[in-house]
Parts: C-alpha cells; structure tokens; sequence
C-alpha cells in the first residue's frame, strides 16, 4: 500500500462524516460519484509522490523541470477533482467539508512548484560535478608537473655532472703536462691542454644552455601548479564539503516546509512523510559529493602544497641539494685552476724567450676562458633558481 494515501483517506472520512449531518442531504448518485471521484485521487494523487521522489533518485540534470510538470500534474488533479465533485454539489470540494483540504492541497501544490527541493538536489550534483572535473584536471596537472619537473632536475643533475667530469679530466691533463721533466715540452703545455680545454669550455657552455632550458620548463611547471592553487583557493566557498552541507540544509528545510500547508482538520500528512523521505535522498546524494569535496581540499590540495614546498622549492628540488651541486662546481673548478696556477709556475721558470710567453698567453687564455665559462653557468644557475622559486 502507497505511504501518500492518509490526506485522502482523511478527506474521504471527512466527507462520509459530512453526510451524516441532518441538513446535508443528498443523492444516491451523487453520493456515489463525490466517493468515485475521491478514490480516483488516491493512486493518481499517490503516484505523483512516488514520481518525485524517483525524480530526486536521478543522477542527471532536468531535475527541476520534471518536478514542476508533477506538481502541474498535482494541481489540475485537485482542480479536477473539484469540478468532479461541483458537478454533483455546487461549490465543489468547500461545499461537502473539504474546504481545508483543498485550500491546504492548493497551497503546497503551488508552493512545491517552485522546485526548490530538486534545485537543491541539482545544486548539489552540480558542486558534486564539479569538484570532480576540477580533481581530474588537477591531478593531470599535478602528475604531468612531478614527471616534467623530475625530468628537468634528472637533465640538469646529469648536465652538471658532465661538466664536472670534464673539468676532472682537464685538472688531471694540466697536472700531466705540468708535471713533464723534459725542458722541451714545457713551452708547449699551454698549446697540448688548449684544444682539451675548448672542449671543456663546450661543454660547460652546453650546460649552461641545459640549465637555462630545463629551469624554464620546471618554472613553467611550477607556473601551472601556482595557478591551480589559486584556483583552488578560489573556489573553496563554492566547492568544499561545507558549501554542500549548507545546500543540503536548505534543500531538507524546504523539504520539510511542505507540510505548513496544514490547517483546520487538513493534516498534511502525506506531505510530512514525503518531506521526510525527501531529505533522505538529497542526504544520500550529498554523501558522494562531500565524499569528493573532502578529497579536493584534503588530499589533492595538500599535494599541491607539497609540491611547491618541495620538488618545486629549488632548481634542484631542495635548496639543499642545489647547494651542493654548486659546491661540487667550485671544488672542480678550484682545481681545474690550481693545476693551471702550477702550469703556470713550470713555464715561468724557464728562460725569457718568445715560446715562454706564448705559452704564458695560452694558458692565460684557458684559464680566462674556463673562468668565463663557470661565471656563466654558475649565473644561469642562480637566474633559473631565482626564477623558480620567485615565479618571475
């Protein structure tokens, strides 16, 4: 049996009661007809509940236009109801006691038509929607910045140890020819170690180009983490578990608002059963939504603060780590002009002659050259650096 029938039943003992009253006389068949017409209205009338609270099961959209066609549907039911019954008593419904009944119908009817409750349902399958699609695109985002800023610090760490290892094997040349006992070979350390050295300049130079490359592209990274913090950020009102709990309450007020209607010997029975069972499935449809909304503000959106404190805190993931990189840079590039310092002293020691000074010349010359190179790098380090960390 339908839990939407009490109102009815209500009404039709109302009007059994009616006809008992000594100046209330009327037809057989009238009689018959008022009690037709009032037990046609128990399952149509009985339906449009159990329509609209189907309507509220819905995960799709349209929500609020089909609840407004079930309660045009409730209106012309009870206007027919009472032409029905005026065709066999003038006055129709007010004229047989059922007057609270239907002023009481008429008004919820009328007020359920604004839709209130399935804007509610729709309002939270729209925020539920949302923190969904605003979660897959963050979490894209997030997994294609780990991977792309992992993939820069990787290109830098091993461009640097490239230089490092070149600048090794040029030390290791330098002390070689440096350390030569023929006399005859000295004037030549510079011109043996120069075309070694270019290389290594080369690749010095080379890395300074990764560097600056990589540090924009984990900048750019870092760029598209930056905006979608704010981005959640900005939306938290909207969108967080909060926002949805306050869309419930009102969806559930005015759920159980319907049965006001009541007055007189009008109950409004059903209504308050329907409203009850309205925030039952606008409770459920909430859950999943504050379930993802939850997710967003306290998974996803603390990634984001991790990433930016973390692998996005420096060029090389922590200031730490970027430190001992350029350690690791001068230690190499102290040697590198130590060994050259040393050249330098076995070529002074020889007589004055044109070969000594050009091979002064030639080692002055890489060593100038090498010093360039490292300023270069060690400034590109620090402008990709203070870029990532700064976003400008």
């Amino acid at each position: 049996m339908s839990d939407y029938i009490q109102d009815m039943r209500d009404a039709t003992e109302l009007f059994n009661k009616w006809t008992t009253a000594p100046d209330h006389a009327l037809l057989e068949k009238d009689f018959r007809a008022i009690d037709t017409a009032l037990q046609k209205a128990y399952d149509l009338r009985s339906g449009l509940f159990e329509n609209m609270l189907k309507i509220l099961e819905r995960s799709g959209d349209e929500l609020e236009s089909d609840w407004q066609r079930s309660c045009d549907e409730g209106l012309t039911l009870l206007r027919g109801l009472d032409a029905a019954i005026s065709s066999s008593v003038s006055g129709g419904l007010k004229s047989i006691g059922l007057g609270s009944f239907f002023d009481g119908e008429l008004k919820i009817w009328q007020k359920n038509r604004d839709a209130a409750v399935a804007i509610m349902a729709e309002a939270i399958t729209q925020i539920g929607q949302s923190d969904d699609d605003l979660i897959k695109k963050l979490e894209e985002d997030l997994k294609k910045a780990r991977e792309g800023g992992g993939i820069a610090d990787e290109a830098i760490r091993v461009s640097l140890g490239q230089t490092k290892a070149q600048m090794r094997e040029l030390t290791l040349l330098a002390v070689e020819k440096g350390a030569t006992k023929l006399i005859s070979e000295i004037p030549k350390i510079g011109e043996k170690i120069a075309e070694p050295a270019s290389k290594v300049i080369e690749v010095i130079i080379g890395s300074s180009e990764k560097t600056r490359t990589e540090g924009k592209n984990k900048a750019g990274y870092k760029d598209v983490l930056l905006n979608n913090r704010k981005m959640i950020e900005d939306v938290r009102e909207k969108l967080n578990d909060e926002a949805i709990v306050h869309v419930l309450k009102d969806g559930v007020s005015m759920a159980y608002s319907l049965k006001d209607g009541a007055s007189g010997d009008y109950k409004a029975a059903d209504w308050a059963r329907f409203g009850e069972e309205c925030a039952k499935r606008l409770n459920a449809r909430s859950e999943p939504a504050i379930v993802r909304a939850q997710y967003l503000y306290k998974n996803v959106y603390p990634a984001y603060i991790e990433g930016l404190t973390g692998a996005f805190a420096s060029l090389a993931s922590t200031p730490a780590n970027l430190t001992a990189l350029r350690d690791e840079l001068d230690e190499e590039t102290l040697k590198v002009f130590e060994a050259l310092r040393v050249d330098g002293e076995v070529i002074m020691a020889l007589h004055n002659n044109p070969a000594k000074e050009t091979a002064r010349q030639v080692l002055e010359k890489i060593r100038n050259d090498v010093a360039e190179a490292v300023k270069k790098l060690k400034d590109t380090i620090k402008d990709a650096d203070e870029r990532l960390r700064t976003g400008g």
